[in-house]
């Protein structure tokens, strides 16, 4: 038996053509098996500043830029339920494993797409909610009548990519059970996938969900799963009832334990936006780079896909509203009420147009209930008075 490890691992090595990956397998085998030995053979994982720096270790490739899915990382998906997470995540999967972004229109400022894969990605969903024949319908209207978001190459290599787990139903997969986790476990040794997507996160495990001991087992286990393959993990986690948690961090919305919110590389929250029209990610944890701006979509029920809707929308709403109420300024907390948007959200847009000339920002005035804050107007003229009215 120990031969077989030695020969399988030497293999292992030989088949490995970077010098800096071939150190880094050599030092994580040291590492494991200093953690399986006896005490009376055990030599502490220590070493000099100098040693270290001169042992090359590999930062972790981002699967998808800016750093929103990691290889051996695991990132979550919060959203209440029934605000269509799931459906935005097969649809980024479906972009992702054809090498293209999740929507071509949002950039940055040089032009390069966001939420975009550097190749073709091979992903695995494991679906445990829900009726098979519905998610089997679902992917087919998804990946057949997309119109332009899909060419044939697109879906030649989405049908190559994407893999499914059983007949993409419940599942019943519990992997805090050591024999579902090794199929698992399995399954990514034989096929390979580079992200494994688990939807929803409650149900693939046991547990109690308020117990930090459960939550920290499962999450142990696909910490490791992450890692000892060298995929992201994705997982889909459902928000509690009142949202942000006591300290008002998005990050701590998901439901039980905060186990979840501590190991993650990247938190991302999926919300409704514009009084429930549109929907809007945002990031609350990234423990790598800078994430990517808030991205707005739009949700077309006829073929289940989202589409972008660029923030530049909500500029051309700010104008449209001060246009329309031309006869007096608006405040920040007016302009939310009228476009059903949040006042942290018009608040940079505002600042910008002020910057640009694009509209007047006037001083605050006192209307009886106290201050009103900076009010906002479009330019009128040079013989504006700056408390929004004309000099005569």
């Amino acid at each position: 038996m120990t031969e077989s490890i030695v020969d399988q691992f030497a293999a292992l090595l030989a088949a490995e053509p970077n010098d800096a990956k071939r150190a880094q397998i050599i030092q994580r085998a040291k590492m494991l098996a200093m953690n399986t030995a006896k005490v009376e053979v055990f030599e502490p994982p220590i070493m000099s500043l100098g040693e270290y720096l001169d042992t090359p270790i590999e930062i972790p490739p981002a699967l998808v830029g800016p750093t929103i899915v990691v290889r051996g990382e695991l990132t979550a998906t919060l959203g209440r339920a029934g605000y269509g997470k799931t459906t935005m995540n097969l649809n980024r999967i479906l972009r992702w494993a054809a090498g293209k972004p999740l929507f071509d229109t949002f950039t940055d400022a040089d032009g390069g797409a966001y939420l975009k894969p550097d190749h073709p990605l091979r992903i695995l969903i494991i679906e445990n909610e829900g009726s098979a024949g519905m998610f089997h319908h679902k992917m087919g209207v998804m990946v057949n009548n997309c119109g332009p978001i899909l060419d044939d190459e697109d879906r030649d290599l989405i049908r190559e990519n994407v893999l499914v787990w059983g007949d993409g139903g419940y599942s019943g997969l519990k992997l805090d059970d050591p024999t579902m986790l090794g199929k698992v476990r399995a399954g990514c040794e034989k096929f390979e996938p580079e992200i494994v997507f688990i939807e929803p996160f409650r149900s693939l495990w046991k547990g109690e969900e308020n117990s930090s001991t459960d939550m920290a087992n499962m999450v142990d286990n696909l910490v490791a799963l992450a890692t000892d393959y060298g995929a992201g993990i994705i997982l889909s986690h459902h928000e509690r009832k009142s949202g942000a948690g006591e300290d008002g961090e998005l990050m701590s919305a998901g439901r039980g334990s905060t186990v979840l919110e501590g190991v993650v590389a990247l938190m991302e929250n999926f919300q409704k936006a514009k009084g429930g029209d549109f929907r809007e990610i945002t990031w609350s944890k990234a423990r790598y780079l800078q994430p990517p701006p808030p991205t707005r979509m739009k949700y077309e029920p006829a073929n289940h896909w989202y589409n972008h809707v660029p923030l530049d929308e909500i500029e051309n709403s700010i104008l449209v509203a001060l246009g329309d109420n031309s006869e007096e300024p608006m405040t920040a907390t007016t302009l939310a009420e009228e476009l059903s948007e949040k006042k942290t959200k018009l608040y940079p847009v505002l600042t910008r147009l002020a910057s640009e000339g694009r509209l007047r920002k006037l001083p605050s005035v006192s209307n009886g209930e106290g201050s009103t804050g900076p009010r906002y107007r479009l330019p009128t003229g040079d013989n504006e008075t700056e408390h929004g009215g004309l000099a005569l």
